[in-house]
């Protein structure tokens, strides 16, 4: 299950690129199978095949490809490279949203997603179940303070 906190924990200097792969769990795999590969140059070992798997399964190999389309289809309106510090709320919660679609889960829990989305002028919760991401089922909940009255 992906979990998209109301708040987005924008870090200084990072990169929606460096987003994205830190929370999709690329990042680390990426960092695991260099460490791995070092190893296996300096003396041999079967782990690096593991972490290279690793980074496989979570998509390291085409991220930036997906990443692109997902943030079009998102609506976030500016590139991979941009620095996330910059970004609106709105925008944050989409790179959010954005980092959970390409982690591949199955079903999304979204805390407060609607206060950022709508501020920025867009219902993202609506707006990103129809949207055809990839081709999976998925499910999301979401966790609102919001009361009928």
């Amino acid at each position: 299950m992906g979990y998209l906190p109301q708040e987005s924990g924008r870090m200084p200097s990072e990169t929606i690129r460096d987003l994205l792969a830190r929370r999709t769990g690329i990042a680390e795999a990426e960092c695991r199978m260099n460490a791995a590969a070092a190893v296996l140059a300096a003396r041999g070992s079967d782990r690096c095949s593991a972490a290279l798997e690793r980074w496989l399964a979570l998509g390291g190999v085409d991220l930036a490809e997906r990443a692109e389309k997902v943030l079009a289809q998102l609506g976030l309106g500016v590139g991979l490279d941009a620095l996330t510090q910059t970004l609106s709320g709105g925008q944050a919660a989409r790179a959010g949203l954005a980092s959970l679609l390409l982690s591949r889960y199955d079903v999304l829990l979204l805390d407060e997603p609607t206060n950022d989305w709508i501020s920025a002028g867009s219902n993202c919760s609506n707006a990103s179940s129809r949207t055809p991401v990839r081709p999976w089922c998925w499910s999301a909940m979401t966790v609102s303070s919001w009361r009928a009255r």
